[in-house]
């Protein structure tokens, strides 16, 4: 016959560490983006808006990098169908005769506003009488083969633009 079992006893220090190892396999290679296409504005130019609350294109007169979409000056081409991040920059743009006015920029697919890239500054009058706005928006969204993408603006008066010759307008996309 056995007595009660005792108290347990106290630990024992850590022994020293194991070897390490061995390295396992190199995972599969992540996506690459490798769709990607650039336009933007070089020169001083100007923008009329004649009708208001009329889109009326910018002059995007310069093509930057481009793979796998067709870029010429003022707009961009979808070549393959998928997902895309959109993005672009009004940098600097002066505007004419601004009290109480609004100034709104948008990337449009085929003629029509891609909703997310609507942004509106609200404008009021300088002591020199103009407006130096600055507009941006991103958004990613899903394009098709053959759709075409320009940058627009307009005003909710008639209105001139004029936009600085460094590159202070750019649209791109890039594919996701």
């Amino acid at each position: 016959m056995r007595g009660p079992r005792g108290p347990q006893g106290f630990p024992e220090p850590m022994g020293p560490q194991g070897p390490q190892g061995e390295i396992g396999p190199v995972g599969p290679q992540g996506p690459t983006i490798n769709i990607y296409g650039t336009i933007y504005n070089n020169t001083t130019s100007n923008v009329t808006i004649d009708t208001p609350d009329t889109y009326v294109p910018i002059s995007l007169n310069t093509t930057g990098p481009a793979s796998e979409t067709s870029v010429a000056p003022n707009q961009i081409t979808i070549t393959t169908s998928g997902t895309y991040a959109i993005y672009y920059r009004l940098l600097n743009v002066t505007v004419e005769d601004t009290d109480n006015k609004t100034l709104s920029a948008a990337v449009f697919n085929n003629d029509t506003i891609i909703t997310p890239t609507t942004a509106t500054v609200a404008m009021s009058e300088t002591s020199a009488g103009n407006f130096t706005a600055t507009l941006s928006a991103e958004t990613i969204v899903e394009l098709t083969e053959g759709d075409v993408l320009t940058l627009q603006v307009t005003s909710n008066t008639p209105n001139t633009l004029t936009i600085g010759n460094l590159t202070n307008v750019i649209l791109s996309v890039k594919g996701l």
